[in-house]
């Protein structure tokens, strides 16, 4: 079961210190998965049967056994594994909005006055699953704010925003130490999460808020595939007909008037991100998600955003074969063409590469779990 906690005065608790015997299960595809373990569509938003069913077949189709997990509807937004397949309980911080201003509503949500009510798991609601269970002390992160992997070495990093740093910031200096720096609050989360300092990276506050794989793909091997919105109207293009409703739609986002602070913020945050990581990274520009103008029964129109093919998962079967688990283009199945197109020039075969999710109102298939040894 997930514990609600409610903050009516603040109360911290110390703990012994530990440190994770692996780092995090990296969701670049770069190790083998056994487990995914999900709502089961039956929390949050419903979905159909037949889309709860065709997401559970392409999971075991490559040997992976779909685990529901109902007690919320994003389980990935809450739920760790390290790469022993042991469950991370995270650290035990008070439901403060200093600590958690930047998480998404539903796992913290605000009463005012530096309270909310915080939803984590606990060891406990693993008893069932004969999981065993592993600790953080000082660190208390998001899934979809989170990107883990490997680079070539087999060296684990992870991808952060500057909210979610400053969050576990303040937490560190209201229960340890008040003067702590940056660097030596860094230094505790690197350890916390058996990492490298150096293979930490903190995206610019500037980004926002948006999850990030939203907007961004890791692969094995530092491999990173990050949207590049101007190239989306040349890749629909090529893979719409000329007379469709969606292209029209498409085209009439990117290339009109409206919504143009939206499209120019949004190219300078790719472009923000995109600097920061390709010193490290094998940095890849795609288009993977695809916004529209939208046009209502009663008349009214507004941006939406319907496709988006970053937000899946991707892993290694027994097999040592690599697939992919991703959103369905719905009506504009010849998106899902281009993405298999783009993932096929990274080792993915046709065969493994999946199109079962349902993606709507900046979630989809990445948001429902979180894969495991």
């Amino acid at each position: 079961m997930i514990k609600k906690v409610i903050l009516f005065i603040s109360l911290f608790v110390t703990q012994n210190s530990f440190t994770l015997e692996s780092a995090l299960y990296p969701e670049d595809g770069s190790m083998e998965m056994n487990y995914w373990y999900y709502s089961g569509g039956r929390s949050g938003p419903r979905m159909a049967d037949t889309v709860i069913n065709n997401i559970e077949q392409a999971f075991l189709n490559e040997g992976v056994t779909p685990v529901i997990f109902p007690n919320y509807s994003w389980m990935q937004d809450i739920l760790f594994f390290d790469q022993k397949g042991n469950f991370v309980q995270q650290a035990n911080f008070a439901p403060s909005v200093e600590y958690f201003g930047d998480v998404t509503m539903g796992v913290f949500e605000m009463f005012g006055n530096d309270s909310g009510e915080l939803t984590k798991l606990y060891d406990e609601d693993f008893i069932t699953f004969d999981k065993k269970s592993t600790y953080l002390t000082d660190t208390f992160l998001e899934g979809g704010a989170t990107i883990t992997g490997k680079f070539k070495d087999g060296a684990d990093y992870i991808i952060l925003t500057q909210a979610r740093v400053n969050g576990m910031a303040a937490a560190y200096r209201d229960r340890h130490i008040s003067q702590a720096s940056n660097k030596e609050i860094l230094e505790v989360i690197a350890k916390d999460l058996n990492l490298k300092v150096e293979n930490m990276f903190i995206l610019d506050a500037k980004i926002g808020s948006e999850h990030l794989d939203l907007y961004m793909k890791a692969l094995p091997g530092g491999v990173i595939l990050l949207d590049d919105p101007s190239e989306r109207v040349k890749a629909v293009s090529l893979v719409l007909a000329p007379n469709s409703e969606k292209l029209k739609n498409i085209k009439e986002y990117e290339e009109g008037e409206r919504y143009g602070f939206h499209k120019k913020h949004y190219k300078k945050k790719i472009q923000l991100v995109k600097n920061i990581l390709e010193e490290r990274f094998e940095v890849h520009m795609v288009s993977g998600r695809f916004f529209e103008i939208y046009t209502t029964d009663w008349g009214g129109s507004f941006k939406r955003e319907y496709f988006n093919f970053f937000n899946g998962v991707s892993g290694i079967n027994k097999n040592g074969q690599s697939f992919y688990i991703t959103n369905m283009a719905k009506d504009a199945k010849g998106l899902e063409t281009h993405w298999t197109n783009i993932l096929s020039n990274f080792g993915f075969e046709s065969s493994h590469i999946y199109y079962p999710g349902e993606y709507s109102n900046g979630s989809g298939l990445d948001c429902m779990g979180s894969p495991s040894l």
